[in-house]
């Protein structure tokens, strides 16, 4: 679980980014791109990024493994408009922040040639930075328009004065803003601005920095799709609803809240259910393969099963023709800005 804390009269303000950071896409995007996630929707996306990666971009991606940490320093909090601005706040970046970093990601995740050279000679920035555009062209550019289309729906204000996508993924307990996450992790705001922005690439639950003392951020996954071209009359709409049809509201609610992992008490206190209606449906996914759990000690744990998260992946990323639509004509389009006050 993830915790935001407030303070007691919530004076810190929630600002609400009205589009994708291409910061964050593109490391989100690499993750997909080097992963699992998303499934066999992707392959073809996949397929036409894998024949055009270029050496630089390659290197990029050592530094974005699919799981566990990336650094915090590809992904910059800058206000402004665009790729342009991420860009330049990460040619900013102090030398000894790049190297906590990189030393943070060779620990965890081994020697990577790349990373190492870059602690030794902080002027290779500005190569990583070309890859990083050359990357956002090839992968992210042509898509633009309809990856921030896609996310619109999703950003709009739902419960709690929070994006509808957030759906049972957190709730608001008195002054802590809790979100489901694979990790226990507390974060004090201390009065800053805690900037919510959507995403087209995070896949299964909100992710944030490492580093408590940069600016709080809580990317989340945007998946609730618009129409495609050429479908009519709601018929995506209808689509997005066929797992809740064919599960049930609540029972649906509980596989997507267990997504990142939780326990009876967390998904009985994000879905406002009781624990013992959260076992039934528990058992009733369990036993259809769509969910497993386990015990520490005197803990359960729930977690959605590969079938599970393929099911909801069906439900989530049938907006994966976004990406296998014909490239936008007239190169390039400006993204969004990131910390609007929302």
């Amino acid at each position: 679980m993830l915790r935001f804390h407030f303070s007691d009269d919530r004076r810190e303000p929630v600002a609400s980014a009205p589009a994708p950071d291409p910061m964050w896409e593109v490391l989100l995007s690499l993750h997909l791109l080097l992963g699992a996630a998303g499934g066999t929707a992707y392959e073809r996306w996949r397929a036409g990024v894998y024949a055009r990666m270029t050496p630089g971009m390659w290197a990029l991606a050592s530094l974005a493994p699919p799981t566990g940490y990336s650094p915090d320093f590809l992904t910059p909090y800058c206000e402004g408009d665009g790729l342009d601005r991420g860009i330049d706040a990460l040619l900013r970046t102090p030398r000894r922040r790049v190297h906590d970093d990189l030393a943070h990601l060779i620990a965890e995740h081994g020697g990577s040639g790349v990373a190492g050279g870059l602690m030794r000679d902080g002027s290779a920035l500005t190569g990583l930075a070309r890859a990083v555009r050359s990357y956002y062209g090839l992968a992210l550019a042509p898509h633009w328009d309809r990856i921030d289309a896609a996310v619109a729906v999703g950003r709009a204000p739902g419960g709690g004065g929070l994006p509808v996508a957030f759906g049972p993924h957190a709730q608001w307990r008195g002054g802590v803003l809790e979100v489901a996450y694979p990790d226990e992790r507390d974060v004090w705001l201390r009065g800053r601005t805690l900037t919510l922005v959507p995403s087209f690439f995070c896949r299964r639950y909100p992710i944030t920095v490492l580093d408590p003392e940069l600016p709080p951020v809580l990317v989340y996954p945007a998946h609730v799709p618009a129409d495609p071209p050429g479908r009519r009359d709601g018929t995506a709409a209808r689509e997005r609803h066929a797992l809740a049809r064919l599960l049930g509201h609540t029972r649906a609610q509980v596989l997507e809240g267990a997504v990142a992992g939780s326990t009876t008490g967390e998904l009985a206190r994000l879905l406002d259910i009781s624990e013992p209606t959260v076992s039934v449906h528990v058992a009733v996914l369990r036993d259809t393969g769509l969910m497993t759990s386990s015990r520490n000690r005197n803990r359960v744990r729930h977690v959605a099963t590969d079938q599970g998260r393929r099911l909801l992946g069906d439900l989530a990323d049938d907006f994966a023709h976004i990406l296998d639509a014909p490239p936008a004509r007239g190169g390039p389009v400006a993204a969004g800005r990131r910390g609007a006050a929302g």
